[in-house]
């Protein structure tokens, strides 16, 4: 039995690898190639640093969005380098954050596109910063995503960077996102959460962003940058079909990650569709 169990183990991480190596691959013209795990659920904070080390030569501000318990997150990285950060998110941390005042404004709070914009601007002041200084915007609320990104982004918020969790199940060029709802809580295996990265990509070019990555182990989070910065990402490719990544089954191949199809979110896909004829 054990014999059986550790070599479906070992088949299973060769699977996992199998599916990264191909879409590294596959986006030679992607940021994806530098992922590595430090802080984050899987290779994001790799990318989060090649970006950093191109842009910026000073501590930054970054917003992070959905931070779970503090212990594992995508800005964790960064407040390792000397950056602050704002935390917004709806658990208690694994650690005393008042012993990081100087760097660190939490507040748990329960995240909505109408309460978003408020909480940010004032814990910005906390950190001794403002609203508009903001470097690095980071999203991940398995949920209402898109709307509370918006939200920020219209308040006045002008991030250089975006990190922001999609929906990987729907390819380009499907523009779609979950239907608005406050009190949205994911449960999964449901795929009815977040938006696709078209729908991203839509949002963010008329605004002024770029899409320079998607992570190549897990396929969840996309990173844009602003257009003006675009000379240093020559090397990246501008077609958003060059970056996707899908879901890689291999990697999500445990009870907690497997997702499957619903009727709530076959007719929410529809409904979208249908919005575009």
């Amino acid at each position: 039995m054990l014999l059986q169990e550790t070599v479906g183990e070992l088949v299973r991480h060769t699977d996992q690898l199998t599916d990264v190596i191909s879409v590294i691959n596959r986006n030679e013209k992607s940021l994806s190639k530098y992922g590595k795990q430090v802080f984050s659920q899987s290779d994001e904070d790799g990318i989060t640093l090649e970006i950093v080390q191109r842009l910026f030569d000073r501590k930054g501000v970054v917003v992070e969005i959905g931070v779970g318990d503090g212990i594992e997150n995508n800005s964790l990285v960064l407040l390792a380098l000397g950056w602050r950060a704002v935390w917004v998110g709806n658990e208690d941390l694994g650690f005393e954050v008042r012993d990081f005042a100087k760097s660190i404004s939490y507040t748990k709070s329960w995240v909505t596109k109408d309460n978003i914009f408020a909480t940010v601007k004032q814990d910005c002041r906390d950190i001794d910063s403002d609203f508009s200084m903001v470097d690095i915007l980071m999203v991940d609320l398995d949920g209402n995503d898109f709307y509370v990104t918006e939200a920020l982004l219209d308040g006045g918020m002008k991030p250089s960077v975006l990190v922001l969790e999609y929906n990987s199940y729907l390819p380009p060029p499907i523009d779609w996102k979950m239907e608005y709802n406050p009190e949205n809580i994911w449960v999964p295996p449901s795929l009815n959460y977040g938006a696709s990265l078209q729908a991203y990509v839509n949002l963010l070019s008329r605004r002024g962003y770029f899409l320079v990555a998607c992570n190549a182990q897990t396929g969840n989070n996309a990173f844009f940058v602003k257009n003006e910065l675009a000379g240093k990402f020559g090397d990246v490719s501008r077609e958003i079909g060059d970056l996707y990544v899908g879901r890689a089954q291999n990697v999500y191949n445990t009870p907690h990650n497997k997702k499957k199809l619903s009727r709530d979110f076959i007719e929410s896909v529809l409904r979208s569709g249908l919005k575009q004829q």
